[in-house]
């Protein structure tokens, strides 16, 4: 009923959403003509692409946590419902902690660095539940890893809006949208599957070295490493 009653207040929100200006219209109405040119613009500026690349790895290694976690808190934790409960009550409290960080972060490190360090983070925060049979531990594992989590998607958009031309925002995140939303769900169907071979625990593990991984090939990326958030669409 919380989840329902969020997204019903966040739909009347539009209606407090002021006009768009007339020549923003226009603008955008030409660059409608053709409906592939988000995708387009993504795969043409490499600093968009690999933005979009390294989320869609980092969300696709995330996705298998989802499928092990509730058999995780059963099997391993022994702690059934009220654990799995517990700890995403933890991701939770985690969770805003960083977002109340993100702006700390934001300015004190380029978001170049930011990203893979965010996916390393937080996969590394994932690999003591491979082993660990406690759930204060692995409250604390996942309340860390959120904390560390929460920064990534604000400082990959404000990014973005720097690289991407204003007429084609709406476009472009339309695009990404749909390449990276189809990741975590893509790696929860893989990690269910790998769950009728493997325990829980080893399958968090997997998702915490695959994001590991992620981040460090986002770092071996020049021109990732590069961004500064200063640059501007051309």
């Amino acid at each position: 009923m919380i989840d329902a009653a969020s997204f019903l207040i966040m739909g009347l929100f539009i209606f407090s959403l002021p006009p768009m200006p007339l020549h923003i219209l226009k603008e955008a109405a030409l660059i409608k003509k053709k409906w592939s040119a988000g995708f387009q613009l993504i795969f043409r500026q490499q600093e968009i692409l690999l933005l979009t690349g390294l989320s869609f790895i980092f969300f696709f290694s995330y996705g298998p946590l989802e499928a092990a976690l509730p058999l995780y808190s059963e099997r391993i934790l022994h702690t059934g419902a009220e654990g799995y409960g517990l700890l995403w009550t933890g991701f939770g409290v985690g969770a805003v902690v960083g977002a109340l960080l993100t702006g700390f972060v934001a300015t004190r490190f380029r978001p170049g660095m930011t990203q893979p360090l965010i996916a390393i983070l937080w996969g590394g925060f994932l690999l003591p539940l491979m082993v660990s049979h406690s759930l204060p531990i692995a409250l604390l594992c996942m309340a860390l890893g959120a904390c560390s989590w929460a920064p990534y998607t604000p400082i990959e958009t404000s990014l973005l809006q720097r690289l991407i031309p204003p007429a084609m925002r709406g476009q472009v995140f339309g695009a990404r949208l749909a390449i990276t939303t189809a990741a975590a769900p893509l790696g929860t169907m893989i990690g269910g599957f790998l769950l009728t071979y493997l325990s829980p625990s080893i399958i968090i593990g997997i998702s915490g070295i695959a994001c590991i991984l992620a981040g460090f090939g986002g770092l071996l990326s020049p021109k990732l490493r590069k961004l500064d958030g200063k640059l501007k669409h051309e």
